[in-house]
């Protein structure tokens, strides 16, 4: 390639261009440094700066390469060429982004970065897959640049610039002809021909200088009028306003009026707060004074310390009126944007601007301090969204936050309870009780210290967290708390949310994490749980339970399944238990673990438990009926229906209705009714019993037990639960445990059932141990009214026990084989070989129960209870030696001793009478001086 003398004339003039244009961009950055702002239009503005001095020295490289002020070498030629493309695009976005923050074009400022650049993106990468795959496409071998290369290097910078123009165009008349937003549309279209032209002839530096000439004005229009606004709320200064008001005098116009804002209790808020929370009010206003210039035509400046002046061109009182009102709305919606702990109140007085700025600012100012004084009779406290307690914002706060659903990332929302700080107020009051709400705040804030946590309701606090780890950092906030507080009857309950914010409210997402809450219910074991499936099933179940309850009952979807307790002594049938069922017609059966703690927490629950009563009271009458043998029934009553205590005169009411004895119907009631309300439940027991119920302890061992509960309360019988029984397969502890139980509970002169009994090893221990009664699979499942009766018709057993019977029974198994009944103050360490027998009228001797100790007697002369009897009926003379010792058992206050030969081995057995019944009488008996015979 050759060139003339011009041509290196005009490339050198091109290169200084570009070197000038570098240094004004460099001095322009520099001075920038100095003006106080930290925002991202600065950061953009900063950077667009750099990466056009960049393109201008790579311009001016590439311009010396092309006139061989330095050596010429193709595939680097095409490389910058790339590369200016590259850099272009940069420059373009990041003056399109410096424009978008610096005016706040929200619409496009919602797109995330990414898409809002694709183009530019698409673009480079178009320009890298050209040099890299088919260089030849941008830069001739001759050097010449191609018309792809144009396109590609131009179509960026096109796109962005007449978007810009469109942008600037609509703030032009959004601002009433402002001509700053016509000139800043107009530049980008100058840049645009001059780059055309620049192409066309590329010795003529038009691009370079009219770039340069964009930035300083925009420096000089957005940065450097930067200086004559307020640091700190971006209005004008008094001096500004106040001579535009003054030239509309001078012009005689008078469809404008002068409104001052005055920022009520200011100097309280830097007192209490400090001045940085004063500054933020102060931003609010401020901002809410800016936005309002887009919507009306007004002018606003900082006029004071805590006085705004407002220029507004109005003609009517009404619109007056409107714009007071839109300032306050805008000043509740800024607040909640920026998450303000604070809710900054104004005063507002207005005037027409009439014949001079001194009495119209003056008369304005009288209506500002009359408003005051108004706002002050009929104000609320400062700290609106402040929780006095805490220090933690409050639900008022929650509920302004709208600007959180336009977060894009994942929102976790995490529901805290304190448990049972309503009790510890009652017990140590009101002051220690704010002390444990401000620890939990405490160990809340040390986790999720960047986080909005409010304090919701009284023992209620909810947090809305961006960030992963959740249920990690909710363990350690418990850990936290409890050590804070050291006191184990109140403790943390939480619930959490994953917030689909597009579709949910904040509100409706609190409630979500408040569910998950209450889904722990008693459930001591877990004190933290995250909204799922689960949890969804359930409150959607919740929902149909309590709609269509009502239904149920009338319609006998819900119905009671019964099912059979035997008599561990004969293995006859003792009674029966009723246990609620719910067969849906569309949801089928729905198990009570799932619909009564829904009924328990909407208080409807003694609307079923005295259903479930009507229904058993049918169901003795009607079996009676039929000639079928009265078998008594015991039921639940839930721990709600004891409150009050009126439910025995209910329960009453529905027994006389059907003339249902009594002793016919056992009423269970759950051991965790006793820790709600004592003093209930003991007048319930009383009154119970008195009128000749059973009140019997349910699933005692469930998890809460205690046994003061055996002390302090009588009982008539006390019902094992089924993870008790479970237990003791697994561990000898727990075997060790329920043993001693049983014993326990016969000495304290109650009863004991046993739940959950499923296998002949359970019901082999448990006759072992003395536990009178046994429930469960093994025997039965529940059945509904039909089945059971017909399965007691078809039962193997030989007959049912009448209620004499039972009573009988009662006596027998109250004797405690771990023990020795002859003597009150013996050890319960079951060391004594213990039986029970029965004589019949026939003198027949029936062995019902044999305690381990017995058990291992007979073992070791290879006999069991069968064989016992057997002999007992074979051998005259042995039988008649018993007979004889327990007749004269029958007639002594003490319990008889005689010796006794049982094949050829000598005994002392002692006897004493426990029950008769009829002709029936049974004997407890032990065998003495076995240990010479087990050596």
């Amino acid at each position: 390639m050759s060139f003339t003398f011009i041509d290196n004339y005009l490339s050198t003039n091109y290169v200084l261009a570009n070197i000038f244009s570098s240094i004004i961009l460099l001095i322009i950055l520099l001075a920038n440094r100095n003006v106080d702002d930290f925002s991202r239009a600065r950061q953009y503005f900063t950077w667009g700066t750099l990466a056009l001095i960049a393109y201008f020295l790579c311009d001016s490289y590439w311009m010396m390469m092309k006139t061989e002020v330095v050596k010429f070498h193709w595939l680097r030629a095409v490389w910058i060429n790339a590369f200016l493309a590259w850099i272009l695009n940069l420059v373009s976005v990041l003056f399109f982004s410096y424009i978008l923050h610096r005016r706040r074009h929200r619409c496009i400022l919602r797109i995330h970065f990414l898409w809002r650049n694709l183009p530019a993106i698409l673009d480079s990468g178009a320009v890298l897959l050209l040099a890299m795959f088919w260089p030849e496409s941008l830069l001739t071998k001759h050097g010449q640049v191609t018309w792809l290369c144009d396109v590609t290097f131009l179509s960026i910078p096109v796109l962005y610039s007449l978007l810009v123009v469109l942008l600037s165009l609509r703030k032009f008349f959004e601002q009433r002809g402002e001509k700053f937003f016509l000139t800043l549309g107009g530049y980008p279209l100058v840049m645009i021909f001059s780059g055309l032209i620049q192409i066309q002839g590329w010795e003529i530096p038009l691009f370079c200088l009219s770039v340069t000439a964009y930035v300083v004005y925009s420096y000089t229009s957005l940065t450097i009028n930067k200086i004559s606004l307020d640091n700190l709320t971006g209005l004008h200064h008094r001096q500004y306003v106040q001579s535009q008001a003054q030239k509309l005098l001078n012009q005689g116009t008078r469809d404008y009026h002068l409104l001052m804002v005055d920022v009520n209790n200011l100097k309280q808020v830097n007192d209490i707060h400090g001045h940085l929370r004063g500054d933020e009010v102060l931003k609010i206003v401020g901002q809410a004074l800016q936005n309002l210039t887009i919507k009306r035509k007004l002018l606003a400046c900082r006029y004071g310390g805590d006085e705004f002046l407002v220029l507004l061109h109005s003609k009517k009182i009404q619109t007056l009126e409107k714009v007071k009102h839109e300032l306050r709305q805008e000043i509740r919606k800024i607040a909640a944007e920026m998450q303000a702990d604070t809710l900054p109140q104004v005063a507002i007085g207005s005037s027409q601007l009439g014949e001079s700025l001194k009495s119209s600012i003056k008369e304005a100012d009288q209506k500002l301090y009359a408003d005051k004084r108004h706002l002050k009779s009929n104000s609320r406290q400062l700290d609106l969204f402040i929780d006095r307690v805490t220090g933690l914002r409050n639900a008022n706060y929650l509920n302004n936050q709208q600007f959180i659903q336009t977060e894009k990332r994942q929102a976790t929302v995490i529901f805290w309870d304190i448990s049972n700080l309503q009790g510890f107020n009652k017990q140590y009051g009101y002051d220690r009780g704010n002390g444990i709400l401000k620890k939990a705040a405490e160990a809340i804030k040390v986790e999720f210290l960047d986080e909005l946590t409010v304090r919701y309701t009284e023992d209620k606090f909810v947090t809305i967290t961006f960030k992963p780890g959740v249920a990690d950092k909710v363990q350690r906030v418990c850990k936290n708390f409890n050590t804070l507080i050291k006191n184990r009857t109140v403790n943390l309950r939480v619930g959490s949310y994953q917030w689909q914010q597009k579709q949910e409210t904040v509100i409706m997402a609190v409630d979500k994490a408040r569910q998950a809450k209450n889904y722990l219910g008693q459930n001591r074991q877990e004190n933290y749980i995250a909204y799922n499936h689960e949890v969804e099933e359930y409150y959607a179940n919740k929902e149909y339970i309590l709609t269509h309850f009502n239904i149920a009952i009338q319609r006998g979807w819900i119905k009671p399944y019964f099912q059979v307790q035997i008599r561990s002594l004969t293995g006859n049938y003792a009674g029966m238990e009723a246990l609620a069922r719910w067969e849906d017609p569309q949801k089928g059966i729905i198990s009570p673990n799932v619909f009564i703690p829904i009924l328990e927490e909407a208080h409807l629950v003694e609307f079923l438990d005295l259903y479930m009563l009507e229904q058993i009271c049918q169901a003795i009458v009607s079996g009676e009926k039929y000639g079928l043998p009265i078998v008594p029934i015991s039921f639940n009553l839930s721990p709600l229906d004891l409150e009050g205590g009126k439910i025995v005169n209910k329960v009453e009411k529905v027994r006389q209705k059907y003339q249902v004895d009594p002793h016919y119907i056992k009423i269970e009631i759950l051991e965790s009714a006793m820790t709600q309300n004592e003093a209930d439940f003991r007048k319930a027991i009383t009154e119970f019993q008195q009128l000749g119920y059973e009140v019997w302890l349910d699933d005692f061992g469930s998890g809460y037990s205690s046994l003061n509960n055996l002390q302090n309360y009588k009982f008539n019988m006390v019902k094992l639960d089924r993870f008790f029984l479970q237990k003791s397969e697994t561990t000898p502890q727990a075997k060790v445990l329920i043993t001693q139980v049983v014993s326990l509970i016969k000495q304290l002169g109650m009863h004991v059932l046993c739940e959950g009994v499923e296998t002949e090893a359970q019901v082999e221990f448990l006759k072992q141990i003395g536990c009178e009664r046994l429930q469960g699979y093994y025997y039965s499942k529940p059945m509904p009214y039909e089945k059971a009766w017909n399965f007691l018709k078809k039962s193997e057993f030989k007959y049912y026990e009448s209620y004499e019977e039972g009573v009988y029974y009662d006596k027998i198994s109250q004797i405690d084989i771990l023990s020795d009944p002859f003597n009150e103050n013996s050890d319960f360490d079951g060391r004594y070989p213990l039986g029970i027998v029965q004589r019949d009228a026939q003198n027949k001797l029936s062995i019902y129960l044999l305690n381990r100790r017995y058990q291992e007697v007979m073992e070791y002369y290879n006999y069991d209870n069968q064989k016992l009897e057997e002999t007992l009926a074979k051998d005259k003379s042995l039988h008649a030696e018993v007979i004889k010792i327990l007749t004269q058992s029958e007639h002594s206050k003490t319990a008889i001793a005689a010796h006794l030969n049982f094949h050829g081995h000598d005994f002392v057995l002692r006897a004493k009478p426990l029950a008769h019944y009829q002709s029936k009488v049974t004997y407890v008996y032990m065998l003495g001086s076995l240990e010479n015979l087990m050596r």
